[in-house]
């Protein structure tokens, strides 16, 4: 029970806090991008979600890096997979995996 006079405590869900970035940051942001640093680090550095950081990449016109498999690596996914291998398994062995956000992989 609260004392009389007391401040009243919510109990209920928090709020999302909205970090948005000042110019400056966003040149910050496009520069580490643009240096090598993942969208997944940069999320983490600007304390902001990493589709934030791609949402703003592309508001700042900068060109995404995408790997893509050759028709090569495509024949020899098929095969491992119909092999019996996990797709996990094969895109680790084709280096096509992402691992998530905040994972140390």
């Amino acid at each position: 029970m609260v004392p009389k006079g007391s401040p009243e405590v919510s109990v209920g869900p928090r709020k999302q806090v909205h970090r948005r970035l000042c110019p400056a940051e966003i040149e910050e942001l496009v520069a580490g991008y643009q240096a090598g640093a993942t969208a997944c680090q940069l999320a983490d550095r600007f304390r902001i979600h990493r589709t934030t950081v791609l949402s703003l990449l592309e508001r700042q016109s900068v060109t995404r890096r995408n790997r893509r498999l050759s028709s090569t690596e495509i024949n020899q996914a098929r095969e491992l997979y119909a092999a019996g291998q996990s797709l996990a398994k094969v895109g680790k062995q084709l280096g096509a995996m992402r691992a998530p956000c905040g994972s140390s992989s």
